[in-house]
């Protein structure tokens, strides 16, 4: 069976070189709490504080953007990891993959399930 839903193999290394730094980075920003000036801004936000009693609006809120910013980095570079090819894709690899996936997708629903 020919699969093409995996990027090539290339594509594995460039995914470490961007996970390793986003991950570490994002780690520390948590830990500290640091945010840089020059990445806060004037953002649209739905404001939900009298939900009850009057139509939600509209506001700008200051966000700081950092952490969206390395978390988007870290999840699509462990994408890129998680989703290469190998240098010899085997069947058992093969298999091995898909059922990770399986398994991934009912504990993923089951997590889901359990915060409703």
């Amino acid at each position: 069976m020919k699969s093409n839903y995996l990027f090539p193999h290339r594509y594995k290394k460039w995914g470490w070189i961007f996970f390793i730094p986003s991950a570490i980075l994002g780690f520390i920003v948590v830990v500290t709490d640091y945010a840089p000036a020059a990445l806060t801004f004037n953002l649209p936000s739905l404001s939900l504080t009298n939900l009850f009693n009057e139509p939600p609006a509209f506001t700008l809120i200051k966000n700081n953007i950092l952490n969206e910013i390395l978390g988007i980095a870290t999840i699509i570079s462990a994408l890129l990891v998680a989703f290469s090819k190998e240098k010899i894709e085997d069947e058992f690899i093969e298999k091995t993959r898909l059922n990770s996936l399986v398994w991934a997708t009912y504990i993923n629903y089951a997590v889901l399930l359990v915060s409703f």
